[in-house]
């Protein structure tokens, strides 16, 4: 639920956001939603290479999202 919270309250409509392809189920529930209520756009990556990282950036990217597990 923190992780909701904090998400919610650091992006706004139309931002994009890249987190792991493994995020916590919760979190990629949450993100999958506003997703598809068109309030932002999520790319799901496997980020165990940090040089794919600046490939998925957006001019809109506004979140790394990293969570350890």
């Amino acid at each position: 639920m923190a992780a909701m919270t904090s998400i919610s309250m650091l992006i706004e409509d139309g931002d994009h956001v890249v987190t792991f392809d493994s995020v916590y189920h919760g979190t990629r529930t949450y993100l999958n939603i506003r997703e598809k209520l068109g309030k932002v756009e999520t790319t799901f990556a496997d980020l165990r290479d940090p040089s794919e990282l600046e490939k998925l950036m957006k001019p809109n990217t506004k979140m790394v999202w990293i969570e350890h597990k």
